[in-house]
C-alpha cells in the first residue's frame, strides 16, 4: 500500500488555513518539511500537476501527514 498525502487546490489550501494568507502558510508548509512533491520546472513552484480523471489538469499542493504528526499536530 502506498503512503498517503493530502492533495489540496489554491481554494481548498486557503479556506483550511482559516484565515492566514496563502503565501504565509506555504511558506510555513515548506519550512516545516510537509510539501511532499513539487514540479521542478521553476524553482518557485510549490505544486505538483496532476491529470483529473475525465481530463484535464491541475496543479496542487502535495502535503505529508506524517511528517505533520511528527512534528507534534495531530493530523
Amino acid at each position: 500500500m502506498g503512503k498517503r498525502l493530502y492533495l489540496f487546490n489554491k481554494s481548498a489550501i486557503v479556506d483550511a488555513a482559516h484565515g492566514h494568507g496563502l503565501s504565509r502558510v506555504i511558506k510555513a508548509l515548506e519550512a516545516g518539511g510537509m510539501l511532499a512533491s513539487r514540479d521542478t520546472d521553476r524553482e518557485s513552484r510549490k505544486t505538483k500537476k496532476y491529470r483529473i480523471p475525465g481530463g484535464g489538469s491541475a496543479r496542487l499542493y502535495v502535503i505529508d501527514p506524517e511528517v505533520m504528526d511528527g512534528e507534534g499536530g495531530n493530523a
